[in-house]
């Protein structure tokens, strides 16, 4: 029930995020080149965690724009009288966009701020055109599966990014401590001298072998050592 609620909540946040992208691309001078990567440095992004009850704390996704830029209130009737209206492709780019981009921290666990450079805007932009008709969800799986080979990842990482699971959550499920799992990914803890009994919880979680788990040596670091 609580796994549930949580996804809900993601859910609803997601779409909110979506919404709030599309109104600004729209009606905001510079539409998303701006809005992107000024809403991930924002206080309002800093806020919003994976742990716990998932809520922006606003009903809308104007509001939440309006929240961010606080010139854009006064100016709200002028902007929508005079802004002409978009194309569809790009409504829903906007709105996948804003979906993606939530989906994307909650999985990786990897702060909004780093996200213009890990999925920069033009980048978005071609996955959309590649990938824009799937299922929000299978989108986001491979978009996982594709930034991941861009970057050296520890396996736990890459397996944990394939299933669209958080730290937080691999912790819950796992009964593995989220410390040490962070530990892990980051190689500052060598998952290959790990308690046999914490490898395979997260091998069953992930639903791999214990083996799919285990680091090559040569990529372990000094820090590890």
């Amino acid at each position: 029930m609580a796994e549930e609620n949580e996804n809900r909540h993601l859910a609803t946040d997601a779409s909110l995020l979506g919404r709030a992208f599309e109104f600004a691309d729209r009606y905001l001078p510079g539409g998303l080149v701006t809005f992107y990567p000024e809403f991930c440095n924002s206080e309002i992004a800093a806020r919003y965690s994976p742990r716990g009850k998932r809520s922006f704390g606003y009903a809308s996704g104007i509001e939440l724009v309006l929240a961010l830029r606080d010139d854009a209130g006064s100016n709200l009737d002028l902007m929508i009288q005079d802004t002409p209206r978009i194309s569809k492709e790009r409504e829903h780019f906007a709105r996948w966009c804003g979906q993606i981009v939530l989906r994307y921290h909650e999985a990786s666990g990897d702060s909004f701020a780093t996200l213009p450079k890990t999925l920069p805007l033009e980048r978005l932009r071609r996955l959309h055109n590649e990938l824009g008709e799937q299922d929000i969800e299978k989108c986001l799986q491979e978009i996982i599966c594709r930034t991941t080979r861009h970057h050296d990842q520890t396996q736990l990482a890459i397996r944990r990014l394939q299933k669209s699971i958080t730290q937080t959550d691999l912790a819950r499920l796992s009964g593995v401590s989220l410390r040490s799992i962070q530990q892990y990914e980051q190689r500052k803890k060598d998952l290959n001298k790990g308690q046999a009994l914490s490898i395979l919880k997260l091998s069953r979680v992930l639903g791999c072998s214990m083996e799919d788990l285990i680091e090559p040596e040569h990529k372990l670091t000094l820090s590890e050592k």
